[in-house]
């Protein structure tokens, strides 16, 4: 993984966040990049859709529109750890996609 090691507890968050989104549960362990944006944002990040598109562009090398768990951490990884997200934040992004999912049901 680049850039910095994340923690075992913000993986753990990532993962739950991540499988929110992944609503195939395919064995590929990846998902739809168009929750791209919803996802940076549950991490702190207020991107313009501009930085979205981008950030599509660099973790989606081969345009098949799917982001892998292991991509969604290096990126992550690639960020300062201030631009992370806090504890406090993930729990918060965690609650909402949480009720999300709830509501998906």
């Amino acid at each position: 993984m680049a850039g910095q090691k994340l923690t075992p507890e913000y993986v753990k968050r990532v993962r739950e966040i991540f499988d929110v989104f992944d609503i195939e549960h395919n064995e590929n362990d990846e998902m739809s990049i168009d929750h791209m944006g919803l996802i940076i944002r549950a991490f702190g990040q207020i991107p313009s859709e501009e930085e979205v598109q981008e950030i599509i562009d660099e973790v989606d090398a081969d345009g098949n529109r799917r982001l892998l768990f292991s991509e969604l951490l290096d990126l992550l990884a690639g960020l300062p750890p201030n631009e992370r997200g806090s504890r406090e934040e993930l729990e918060q992004a965690f609650e909402i996609f949480k009720e999300r999912e709830v509501r998906l049901i």
